[in-house]
C-alpha cells in the first residue's frame, strides 16, 4: 500500500505522513458508517478490526503474495462481522 509505505517514509508533522494518516482515517469513517449501516453493535471496533486485517492483507500480498490470501482474508472478515452484528 502506497500509503503505508509513506507514512513510514515520512515520520513527524509532515504534509505527505498528515495526508497519509488523513486517508487512512478516511477508509476507516468510511468501514465505521459501512458496520454502523450492517447492525454492529461496536462499529468503531468493527471498523477498527476490519482496516487492520485491510493493512495486513496488503501488506502480505507484498511479502509473501500466496494465492490464497484473498480467501484467507475474507473468511476472517466474515467473522469479525458475524460476530459483531449477532
Amino acid at each position: 500500500c502506497a500509503f503505508i509505505n509513506a507514512a513510514a517514509e515520512n515520520e513527524g508533522d509532515t504534509p505527505v505522513r498528515n495526508r497519509t494518516l488523513a486517508h487512512k482515517e478516511a477508509v476507516r469513517t468510511w468501514v465505521r458508517d459501512l458496520a454502523r449501516q450492517a447492525g454492529a453493535e461496536d462499529p468503531d471496533s468493527l471498523a477498527r478490526a476490519l482496516t487492520l486485517l485491510l493493512d495486513g492483507g496488503l501488506a502480505s500480498g507484498t511479502l509473501d503474495a500466496l494465492p490464497d490470501a484473498p480467501v484467507a482474508a475474507k473468511l476472517a472478515a466474515r467473522i469479525l462481522v458475524d460476530h459483531a452484528c449477532a
